[in-house]
């Protein structure tokens, strides 16, 4: 399924993109001092050169407003940063885990 990126920065983006300056196969964010939990899940995401949307693997309710932000926060982060490619990302209680599968291969020009 295809769920837009945030269309303006937020803090929440902000702050994900700043730890997301070393990265590693795998980043663990500790994401602090945000009024509520949000949405807990795990899924494959595809970031890509894609101006609009990533693509979601088994996400199935066409209510892409009940994505979880966390999750949508950081398939922005990493477009913005550039780390282009196939990720599992899961957030629960606060914790978001962002790990590469496989790094995308785009020919300049």
């Amino acid at each position: 399924m295809k769920i837009p990126y945030h269309l303006k920065n937020s803090d929440l983006v902000n702050f994900i993109k700043n730890n997301l300056l070393d990265f590693k196969n795998l980043n663990v964010i500790k994401l602090k001092d945000l009024e509520t939990d949000g949405y807990s899940g795990e899924f494959e995401i595809d970031v890509s050169t894609d101006d609009n949307v990533f693509n979601v693997s088994d996400y199935n309710n066409n209510d892409t407003t009940r994505f979880p932000a966390r999750i949508r926060a950081a398939a922005t982060a990493l477009k913005l940063s550039n780390l282009l490619g196939r990720f599992r990302i899961s957030h629960d209680s606060g914790i978001l885990k962002i790990n590469l599968f496989r790094k995308a291969h785009y020919k300049n020009g």
